[in-house]
């Protein structure tokens, strides 16, 4: 619908440059015709001038049909160019209303499928230490002294799982974020479990969840300004290392003597004085 207002308001333009076109030609026909008016009325070539004229008058009429057929085709486009406009305007009502029962619905669908969730991810490794895993029940079975036992997550991935695979499981939390809820992931496991590497990713063409996550955040936000969102984004990257605070994105230069605290913030939230 945008597509036919832009386009119907170009046709407008153009149908009034016409209009503007055709009356500059009727006027200027009309000082002619006064002209070979003036002149058949003198002696002379009298049926010559009468020829001219009578052409004058068929092409004045001419003239006065296609400025009247534009200015009729200008009203009919400006009422056209009017109801389409009402038209969009619905249809983004309808829109924003089909936007909130989306993120209702969706809220609804991560609360079924459990507001907390644990994910298992196996990494290749040249000793065996987890004998199988099951990604659609999310069972996970190691050994040890001799028997295997058997743990059971949400969701389990094999050594062969990508990071789409992984990022796939958890965009609908950034979803979440998006819609107004609160989320935290949070990546658990020994040194060299692969944390870093789920998290983060290895290279450019094999991102972890914290740039994909950002990019699905950022890509959503430009989306929905056709829609008349506005978001505002802030963010902080901190380490809790030994008990201590410590904020990643102040200069190194600052951060001698700085104390951070973690104190009870708005809406149960946990917030980092200082950070």
């Amino acid at each position: 619908l945008r597509g036919e207002v832009e386009e119907l308001s170009g046709k407008v333009d153009r149908v009034t440059k016409e209009k503007a076109a055709a009356s500059e030609r009727l006027a200027a026909l009309e000082a002619e015709y006064k002209v070979y008016k003036n002149l058949a009325d003198t002696p002379g070539d009298l049926m010559d001038q009468l020829n001219k004229l009578a052409m004058l008058e068929a092409d004045k009429a001419a003239v006065s049909s296609r400025l009247n057929a534009a200015e009729e085709d200008l009203e009919n486009n400006k009422e056209l160019v009017g109801t389409l406009k009402e038209q969009v305007k619905g249809l983004k009502q309808k829109l924003a209303r089909a936007e909130n029962t989306r993120r209702k619905l969706h809220n609804e669908l991560q609360e079924c499928k459990g507001n907390i969730r644990v994910f298992a991810r196996v990494r290749p490794a040249e000793e065996r230490c987890v004998m199988a895993v099951d990604e659609h029940s999310g069972e996970v079975k190691v050994p040890y002294n001799g028997v295997q036992h058997a743990f059971t997550m949400d969701r389990a991935f094999n050594l062969r799982s990508s990071q789409e695979d992984v990022f796939a499981e958890v965009s609908q939390f950034v979803q979440s974020s998006l819609d107004g809820f609160n989320v935290s992931l949070f990546a658990y496991g020994q040194t060299g479990s692969g944390k870093t590497h789920t998290m983060f990713g290895s290279s450019p063409t094999d991102l972890g969840i914290i740039p994909r996550s950002i990019k699905q955040i950022l890509e959503t936000v430009e989306e929905q300004k056709e829609n008349n969102w506005e978001y505002a984004l802030e963010a902080s990257f901190l380490e809790i290392y030994q008990e201590q605070v410590f904020d990643l994105l102040c200069p190194e230069g600052e951060r001698e003597g700085r104390k951070y605290t973690i104190v009870a913030g708005e809406n149960g939230r946990n917030d980092v004085t200082d950070l």
